[in-house]
Formats: structure tokens, sequence, C-alpha cells
């Protein structure tokens, strides 16, 4: 798998160049059982209650983004009227759907979890749409191996979201102690990507499509570990909305997740139209890398088609926060308090389940 995929990323950089010259370790494992499956009617959702929503994110879109404004796409075609407000971190997104700036918020499930623990609960992941992760651990060339690191700064865009879940895991996978580098806030992948080029930090998890893009145009960066194949599936992102907000809003809520899963299921199936949205939400990337990337996407099963909420990928998600040390506490929250399947198995039972 990491022999195939380095093939594939070398032959993207190939077309790239020609068309440019054109936390700490943890040994803690405690884990709750998956949220069992509820016993869903297959009836569409009724009229929304409203057809506004604010959606609360943090970091750069990037073009595995693509789902999230085909997403809002679906919505407005819907007859909503969606505002999409990017955060400075995951924290402070989440915070404003709590505190009822927000509708829902799309982000990592640590970010929830981590709120679970302090607050006893009041949110509910409703459903996944990234159940694997594109991220690359970069770094500069003069890093030989993973055990270089050690006493070298490593950015993320903030404590706990995906990109940090996903380099503490790719470090673990080859037994790196956490604590023997520092881990700093950057921001986004364009950040971070800038960062490296700069210099200024010696490595960082950036997504799949920048980090090509990078290596196409510089020659003092290098894939130190490709986190896919370091770590297999992972639950990266997610949709969640306050207790209260579902209490007032359940058709709303339906439709939203229908959405947000049919735009996983379209983001997993049509390249040639993903690629061309992609290039509204990233402009500036080259569009060589484009195909190329969306194949290691469809390779990786990167998009939920189900929801992700499968035993499997929580309590894997579970295992792995424990690992990382995402949750301090020994153990993650009971999934009752924090993830409610139920708007997922209606969509499933309405639309049936897809082959992942």
């Amino acid at each position: 798998m990491a022999m195939k995929r380095l093939v594939v990323a070398a032959a993207v950089m190939v077309i790239v160049a020609a068309c440019s010259s054109a936390g700490t370790g943890g040994t803690a494992t405690s884990a709750p059982p998956a949220v069992a499956a509820a016993s869903v009617s297959p009836t569409p959702p009724g009229k929304p209650e409203t057809t506004t929503l604010s959606i609360a994110h943090s970091g750069t879109d990037d073009f595995d983004t693509t789902n999230k404004a085909y997403f809002i796409k679906l919505l407005q075609a819907k007859g909503f009227t969606v505002t999409n407000a990017n955060l400075a971190t995951a924290d402070t997104a989440l915070r404003t759907l709590v505190s009822g700036g927000a509708d829902v918020y799309i982000g990592s499930l640590g970010t929830v979890a981590r709120f679970t623990v302090a607050a006893g609960g009041g949110v509910k992941v409703m459903a996944n749409d990234i159940k694997a992760t594109d991220y690359l651990l970069m770094s500069q060339k003069t890093i030989p191996d993973v055990p270089g690191l050690a006493g070298k700064t490593i950015g993320i865009n903030s404590p706990g979201d995906a990109g940090d879940t996903a380099a503490r895991a790719c470090l673990q996978s080859s037994n790196f102690d956490l604590t023997k580098a520092t881990f700093v806030q950057i921001g986004g992948t364009s950040a971070r990507v800038a960062a490296l080029v700069a210099g200024k930090i010696d490595a960082a998890p950036a997504h799949t499509a920048e980090s090509l893009t990078a290596l196409a145009k510089v020659n003092t960066l290098k894939i130190l570990v490709t986190c896919a194949d370091a770590i297999g599936p992972i639950l990266e992102a997610g949709i969640t909305s306050s207790d209260a907000w579902l209490a007032k809003n359940p058709n709303t809520a339906q439709i939203v997740v229908d959405a947000f899963i049919d735009a996983a299921r379209w983001a997993a199936t049509n390249k040639t139209e993903f690629v061309t949205l992609s290039k509204t939400v990233t402009p500036d990337l080259d569009d060589a890398i484009r195909g190329p990337t969306w194949d290691i996407f469809a390779k990786d099963g990167y998009y939920a088609q189900n929801g992700g909420m499968s035993d499997a990928l929580l309590t894997g998600w579970d295992k792995l926060a424990i690992t990382t040390r995402e949750i301090t506490t020994g153990t993650v929250p009971d999934h009752k308090l924090w993830i409610d399947p139920k708007y997922v198995n209606s969509y499933l039972a309405r639309n049936g389940t897809k082959p992942e």
C-alpha cells in the first residue's frame, strides 16, 4: 500500500513539474462500546422547522473539503440560506455552536468528545463524512527518519483537530515518543506548508493535494510518513449540533444529515464533477494535481458513504483518541452522551447502504 501510494505521488509530481515548467504519548486503552443502531422507520423527514443554517468550522478550505461545498449547494437547492463561518480553532467553532452562535459544527470528533468530558453533554455528533486520512507528514529533507524528529518542531492547526491527531498517530505508528517533539499551532494546511517552505518548522501534517504541489515546487521537503498507510481507517470529521437545536428542529436536522451523506456519496463517486467544483474551493491548486488526488481518495475510501457510524469506525476512533491523548482522561465518554446515530440510521433505512 505504501509503495503504491508513493508511486502515485511520484507520478503526480512529474505531471505537476511538467505543467509548472510550462499531545504526548499514553498507554490507557479504555473505550466504550459503540452506540447501538436504533430501529428506524423509512419515513422521509417532514417540513423543515427552519430553512436557515449557520455552520461553524475551523481550518482552510482544501481540495478534500469540496464535498462540504457540494453539501451547501444541496441545501441551497432545497431553499436553505446557509452561512459558513471559518473560526480560529476547532474549540472556538464548537463553543460558537454551544453558545447559540451557530446551528452546526463541522469538525473533528475529538473536539466534541473533550467538550463532553468537561461539560457532561449538550451536543451530539449526527454523522461523519470522512473515514480515512489524506494527510501526509511532511518534513524538511534534512530529517532522515521519524526518530530524527526528536527535538524538532511540528506545526499543527489546533490541538486535537484532524491534522494533529493524524500526525500524532503517524508518529506513534513508528513508536516515536511524542514528548520528544514540540507541537506548535501554525494554522491550516496552507499556513503549515508555507511555514515548512520557509524553514520555520521541521515537519507538519498536510493534505495530499497541497503536499504534492509543494513537493513539485521546492526540493527541500519530503514525505516522511503516509498517514493513511500508517494508521488505517480513522473518523476525521463529522457534523454536530446542540441538544437544544436538535430538539427544536428535528426535521431540519434530518434534512441536513441527508444532504451531508448525499454530499459524501457524491464526492466518492463523481470524479469529474468533484474536480470541477474543487476549482471554486481551491482555485490556486494546480489542475494537474486534482484528478490524481481524487484517485487516491477513491483508493483509500476517504469519504464515508454510510454516515460513518459503524461500530468498527467508532470503536477504532475511541482507541486512537486514547493512544494519541486526544482524550487525556483515560476513557472516552459514553457515546450516548455525545453521539446520536438515529439520523444516519433513518437515512440508511430510506436510501440503503453502499459498499465501503
